[in-house]
């Protein structure tokens, strides 16, 4: 074979090479690529079930979902939003923990589980709360939304309004209970509503009460969120079962400055839900923290504004917020920014003054704009003869 075939063939053989084996931009082939930028992700396992999320509620940074958007029947979880209106109806003052509910026909109809409320019986807020939140009594439940809104209709509606309000694109209540099928939610909606009820820590207590009792201790109500007795910095929330949503958990737990729910539709049985519930919370605490970014003293020196009536505006980050990186990671992280170097009056407050990013191995984490934080307004006659008159009589 003369040479001129030999560097045909060997040609050839790179080229092949190069078509089955595409190279990026740095060398890597496009899988080994792929793989990289995986690598620094936290592991998430998410077992047999239907969809699951897991959240970091103060920022609300979704960490994981498997099908999270997925609409399926909610079942007790839809309970959480009875709870989070009513807490909010007592801090907003038009509903109290002692008033006292009375039983109606619907209330007394619903199915277990239950704590057997009778017509016309009379029982506290407080103890319908209780009911809720770790017996997951049905018709404590509608005895409660009939107390805050009037009707079982009133109080979807109004549960409707507050799910869009939070941004709970995947979410309809058709009932209080979660027992019509036609009540759905999905994994990250149902993580942005425990996020919300995580804020109220003076309810706390109503979900990390292993067992009580209600109704002058006719009726006694079990947690089945087990997790509240071996799991740290356990905040709640509900563990449930129905035929049609299968076993569901929503789960929040606080350990530092991080608090994460884990919210799993559909899984298996009880053990492998709260199995899983443990597992999501105890990778969220292990591989994410909180970086709160750190701004230069330069990015909110006070910037020079010509003609104003003080020389200088002083500068503000309105919509900076912490966000959620690996742990360990922060001294990769880089600050960026650029500012005017004069404003022209007047300026307003939240006028832009310049533009702060935070970046860590090129990937954008923060991107804000840096304003003014107050309003300065331009010299005019009377001002300039106010100031004329008060250097005068200082001299």
């Amino acid at each position: 074979m003369n040479r001129n075939k030999v560097f045909a063939a060997m040609l050839t053989l790179v080229m092949l090479i190069c078509t089955v084996l595409p190279a990026s931009a740095d060398g890597l082939p496009k899988a080994e690529q792929a793989s990289a930028q995986e690598a620094d992700k936290p592991a998430f396992s998410f077992g047999e079930c239907s969809a699951a999320a897991v959240c970091e509620c103060n920022t609300g940074t979704v960490l994981a979902e498997k099908n999270g958007s997925g609409a399926l029947p909610a079942g007790h979880l839809a309970k959480l939003m009875t709870f989070l209106l009513t807490a909010e109806a007592i801090e907003g003052g038009t509903l109290t923990e002692a008033d006292t509910a009375v039983c109606s026909a619907n209330a007394n109809s619903q199915q277990d589980p239950q704590i057997w409320l009778e017509v016309g019986e009379k029982i506290t807020v407080s103890e319908l709360m209780k009911s809720v939140s770790i017996g997951n009594a049905n018709d404590a439940a509608v005895c409660l939304a009939e107390k805050l809104c009037g009707s079982e209709s009133e109080y979807t509606a109004l549960a409707n309004s507050r799910a869009a309000a939070l941004g709970m694109k995947n979410t309809t209540f058709a009932d209080v209970c979660g027992s019509d099928e036609a009540t759905r939610s999905g994994a990250v909606d149902l993580c942005l509503l425990c996020a919300e009820l995580a804020r109220h820590k003076e309810f706390s207590g109503y979900f990390t009460t292993w067992l009580d009792t209600v109704r002058e201790g006719k009726a006694e109500l079990v947690s089945r969120n087990r997790l509240m007795r071996s799991c740290k910095g356990i905040r709640g929330f509900k563990v449930g079962s129905t035929k049609a949503a299968g076993e569901c958990a929503a789960v929040c737990a606080e350990r530092g400055d991080m608090t994460v729910c884990a919210v799993i539709l559909g899984a298996k049985d009880e053990d492998a839900l709260l199995e899983q519930a443990r597992r999501l919370l105890d990778t969220a605490f292990a591989s994410c923290e909180v970086y709160y970014p750190e701004v230069p003293e330069e990015a909110l020196a006070e910037c020079p504004v010509t003609h104003g009536v003080r020389p200088a505006a002083p500068a503000d980050i309105p919509g900076l917020r912490p966000v959620i990186i690996a742990k360990g990671t922060y001294k990769s992280i880089e600050c960026e920014f650029e500012r005017e170097e004069s404003l022209e009056a007047p300026v307003a407050a939240g006028d832009v003054l310049g533009h702060i990013t935070f970046k860590q191995e090129g990937r954008v984490l923060i991107s804000e704009d840096i304003c003014a934080a107050e309003q300065t307004d331009r010299v005019d006659m009377g001002f300039s003869l106010k100031r004329v008159l008060f250097n005068l009589l200082n001299l």
